[in-house]
């Protein structure tokens, strides 16, 4: 697995996270990896081999966009991208009153990269609503904060169709993040999803999905980790959502030129 480069950055409260996901993480269970169609074998058959190249190649085209290994190459670029400090606002809170700039003028470069490059495709689900955010957080028991939510009351979900973020929809909140996170909690796998993550972004082949972690809440955002079905391990890979997405996103904009 590629160094904790999370751990770097200047965020407080990080030294209390790296105790729990500093251990490194076995690969994925073959079980999992194999319990669905693979839309990716290459990249499959390079984490069953335990080939570092999967995880650690910083060429974002040079990996399938469906794989866990893409989370890791894009990562590296994530030191480049300043920690963005979001200012708490109420839960209660509507799209006009969001004052995470920086998640905003981040999605509007997404809605230009199709412009640039017609290889791309970027799609929303459309604003959600505070109701359908509460009905996720009640069947879940969870409590939502920070740029996710402020994401999903812009947006609801989706985007660039290589990096769909689960979605709460407005008519169907119960879809999108909240089944995805139903579904590993099951006991398909070696370890079921803990029931204070929330899986926020879902791997094609049913390996690693990418959660916020609920039960913390740092400078008004909840962490993002990878979770391991295969052994149970978190995995920090973000202070918040915002700064996930923008490191994610980034070779898309280099590459347009944004």
């Amino acid at each position: 697995m590629p160094d904790r480069w999370a751990l770097l950055i200047g965020y407080e409260g990080l030294q209390e996270a790296s105790a729990r996901v500093s251990a490194p993480a076995p690969s994925a269970d073959p079980a999992c990896a194999t319990r669905a169609p693979s839309a990716a074998p290459a990249c499959t058959a390079s984490r069953a081999a335990g080939d570092p190249a999967s995880t650690q190649s910083s060429a974002m085209a040079s990996v399938h966009p469906g794989c866990a290994s893409t989370r890791h190459a894009a990562m590296s670029s994530f030191a480049r991208v300043q920690t963005r400090q979001t200012r708490p606002r109420p839960a209660n809170a509507g799209p006009a009153e969001i004052m995470n700039t920086s998640l905003t003028a981040l999605l509007a470069k997404v809605d230009r990269l199709p412009a640039v490059d017609d290889s791309l495709e970027v799609e929303w689900d459309g604003p959600s609503t505070d109701a359908a955010i509460a009905a996720v957080e009640k069947a879940l028991n969870i409590e939502i904060r920070g740029s996710y939510r402020d994401f999903v009351l812009l947006r609801g979900g989706g985007g660039l169709d290589a990096l769909r973020i689960s979605s709460i929809e407005a008519e169907d909140p119960l879809a999108g993040a909240c089944a995805d996170s139903l579904y590993y909690r099951e006991a398909w796998c070696t370890h079921a999803l803990p029931a204070h993550l929330l899986v926020i972004q879902r791997d094609d082949d049913d390996n690693e999905p990418v959660c916020l972690d609920t039960s913390r809440v740092e400078r008004g955002e909840n962490p993002v980790v990878l979770f391991y079905p295969s052994s149970g391990h978190l995995e920090l890979l973000a202070p918040g959502f915002a700064d996930y997405y923008a490191s994610f996103l980034e070779p898309y904009f280099d590459d347009a030129g944004l």
